[in-house]
């Protein structure tokens, strides 16, 4: 596999009233799409100074390839309709 060349750093703050929300979206929904749409996700973790503040990197080989894949991914029914009642 050939190494990436460019590495996105993904930061969220998560309220407490929305971790559960959050959580099984990402479980249920964005990881799956992650997968079909070929993201490359590499570590993820959990501030332990901050409980509610979730990092993760995604792996690319290019910049043009991270804005083109983010574009397909926000277009996706199952990203739209998880994102319905917030």
């Amino acid at each position: 596999r050939k190494e990436p060349q460019f590495i996105e750093v993904r930061t969220y703050h998560i309220s407490p009233d929305q971790a559960t929300k959050f959580w099984e979206r990402f479980e249920n929904v964005t990881s799956l799409l992650f997968k079909r749409l070929g993201f490359r996700l590499g570590p993820a973790w959990v501030d332990t100074e901050y409980t509610h503040q979730f990092t993760y990197l995604l792996y690319w080989s290019s910049e043009e390839a991270m804005l083109r894949s983010w574009q397909l991914f926000l277009k996706q029914p199952e990203w739209l309709a998880s994102k319905v009642d917030e």
